[in-house]
């Protein structure tokens, strides 16, 4: 058991307990670390480490190190709001000239050693040296180093820069490199997913609101009544991966011989229409206004008697140029339906949204029970230097890939064992494979020649899977049509509330701009901070409003999560900077937020969710 001082104990009890525990249960030993008095009567550590000697600070000066190490480790795109990671602490020298340099930057601090923290702890104040923009401590093994990523990045939305000791570069430098290596992927996907947002994020809910008069018309493809269909049932999910080519002839055979339901995802139904393919049903979630032109050779050639299963945010245009018959299901960026449908959509109703159909298709028929469930054409990587299979082609996206795709691409390890080509939008397809597979457990096979390896999901080609799995035919009973699936004898109530909460929300931001002008106007301190705790308490009102919640937020997510961030560090800043960036940011906010409100409004009048033309609201719009 490590002992620690009573400061130290009780600061670590009261803020970071996991390592106060982590220390108390800890007798391992793997270095030994000696203290040291430097030139300048300070105090060093020295480390032995199987036949190497290392001092973690400079043996002369360790302050000037520590300054020398800051300007040397943060960049020139360092501000206030940059987040900063000090892997090492040693005896916190440079931690200590950071905080008092950076008096507004949060930051994190990674200790590899326990040794060392346990003769930093007996050395140090760690609340002298730390100040309370400490936002997380590891130390030695707590967590994995993607755990520490994952923790450090999901909390910090601003930039981050990562300051290393250099004695640690040498003594953990296969941790460093995993880290560093680790935070580059996450800042990839945080920025995939941000511009996922801000790209989609009107679009998921003006295409909810315009395709809810579709849903309430049309089956929920997860009703009970199509769980009993399904059951059992093997299915293929046929995606556009450049192997499909290989499978074809084998899905056709299984087709012509009702061995497996044909599921198309995506644009794998211009392969399966020029190879002349008919499939059971047509899957589609994108919420994209280009979306619809994946249909666009399925429609011209009259192919459109096959069933189209739509996730209700899927863009409008598609529904509305799809003559042939329509069934649902509910996705999870799907406000509208959520709101007006309440409890009639159960959470095994719900289909979380994905970075792919194929993804949310693999949810939808786990949850009809089908099995087992096949890939093809999923490849996840690239092959032939193709984006899609042969018979997909678009004005719109390349099939073939640019030579900057290729030459920036990562690598994956494939169903051979072998490195194949891919990017940070397939790996994310795959790893949400990988997670439905662990949490849903059923029979899964990947059939996809070539294509990226998916944990959980074993490739097996179809040629076996043709001798092993499928060989018996199955009932593929007519599916229903003109089922609706929703009591709608509430449904005239949901809709007032929406109108009720609609019409307080507007004059909730009257409040909020009338607030902000004054502070624009005020100069007195007290009278500031005042102001200050009127605008929170008028954001929580915004945050207990229906109509806010479920649609201006859901509209402006990127926008609402960059202002609720500011909020938070400014709030320790003083009052007069405080205004400023205050005054700043809430002016670009509200000009985000009254510009998404005109457009809901049109939107929601249009479809008959808000009433046509309310005076008293209208006004206060713009």
């Amino acid at each position: 058991m490590i002992q620690l001082n009573t400061n130290n104990s009780r600061y670590l009890l009261s803020y970071f307990p996991e390592v106060r525990t982590l220390l108390s249960n800890n007798n391992k030993e793997t270095m030994i670390v000696e203290v040291i008095e430097t030139k300048n009567k300070q105090e060093t550590l020295k480390v032995k480490l199987e036949d190497r000697e290392l001092f973690i600070h400079s043996s002369y000066n360790p302050e000037r190190e520590a300054q020398h190490i800051l300007k040397k480790e943060l960049t020139q795109d360092f501000n206030s709001d940059t987040h900063v990671v000090f892997l090492g602490l040693g005896l916190g020298y440079h931690v200590s000239q950071f905080t008092k340099q950076y008096q507004q930057n949060s930051y994190s601090i990674i200790e590899p050693s326990l040794e060392i923290f346990n003769v930093a702890s007996d050395l140090i104040q760690l609340e002298e040296v730390f100040n309370k923009n400490v936002a997380h401590l590891f130390v030695g093994e707590m967590y994995s180093v993607r755990q520490i990523v994952d923790q450090i990045y999901k909390e910090s939305a601003t930039r981050v820069e990562i300051v290393i000791s250099p004695t640690y570069k040498q003594l953990f430098s296969k941790l460093i490199n995993e880290f560093v290596s680790e935070s580059k992927k996450m800042i990839r996907q945080k920025r995939s997913e941000l511009a996922t947002n801000y790209n989609f994020q009107f679009n998921w809910i003006e295409n909810s609101i315009k395709n809810h008069k579709h849903v309430l018309n049309t089956p929920n493809i997860l009703d009970d009544s199509f769980k009993e269909r399904f059951s059992d049932k093997p299915v293929i999910i046929v995606s556009a991966g450049p192997s499909l080519s290989d499978d074809i002839e084998s899905i056709r055979s299984i087709k012509q011989n009702n061995l497996a339901y044909i599921f198309s995802v995506g644009s794998a139904i211009n392969t399966l229409i020029t190879y002349d393919v008919i499939p059971d049903a047509v899957f589609s979630y994108d919420p994209g206004d280009k979306n619809h032109l994946v249909f666009e050779k399925m429609i011209d050639q009259d192919k459109d008697a096959i069933p189209l299963v739509y996730g209700s945010s899927v863009g409008h245009q598609l529904l509305e140029n799809f003559r042939g018959p329509k069934y649902h299901f509910i996705t999870s960026q799907d406000y509208t339906s959520r709101l007006l449908l309440g409890d009639q959509i159960g959470k095994n109703e719900l289909v979380l949204d994905s970075p792919s159909i194929a993804v949310m298709t693999f949810q939808i028929v786990n949850k009809l029970g089908m099995s087992p469930i096949i890939f093809a054409g999923q490849n996840l990587g690239y092959l032939y230097n193709r984006r899609y299979a042969q018979g997909v082609d678009y004005d719109f996206i390349d099939s073939e890939l640019t030579e900057q795709e290729v030459d920036h691409a990562e690598e994956v390890k494939d169903v051979y064992g072998n490195n194949i080509k891919t990017n940070i939008g397939f790996n994310s397809m795959r790893n949400a494979l990988v997670q439905f597979a662990s949490t849903f457990k059923g029979e899964y096979y990947n059939t996809t020649k070539g294509g990226a390896a998916i944990e959980g999901i074993p490739f097996k080609t179809i040629e076996d899977l043709l001798n092993d799995n499928l060989q018996q035919s199955i009932d593929k009973k007519i599916w229903p049509i003109n089922k609706k699936s929703y009591d709608l004898s509430d449904y005239d109530k949901k809709k007032e509330d929406i109108q009720l909460s609609y019409e307080s929300f507007v004059e909730e931001k009257a409040r909020l701009e009338y607030t902000l002008n004054k502070i624009k106007e005020e100069t007195g301190k007290k009278k500031l901070e005042k102001l200050f705790t009127k605008i929170d308490n008028e954001l929580t009102k915004f945050e207990n409003n229906q109509f806010f919640t479920h649609f201006i937020v859901q509209s402006i997510r990127v926008e609402h999560d960059l202002l609720i961030q500011k909020i938070n560090r400014v709030a320790k800043k003083e009052t007069t900077d405080k205004k400023k960036e205050i005054i700043q940011m809430f002016r670009g906010y509200n000009a985000s937020l009254t510009t998404v409100l005109v457009k809901l409004v049109l939107v929601l009048q249009e479809e008959g969710i808000l009433n046509n033309g309310n005076a008293k609201t209208e006004r206060n719009l713009v």
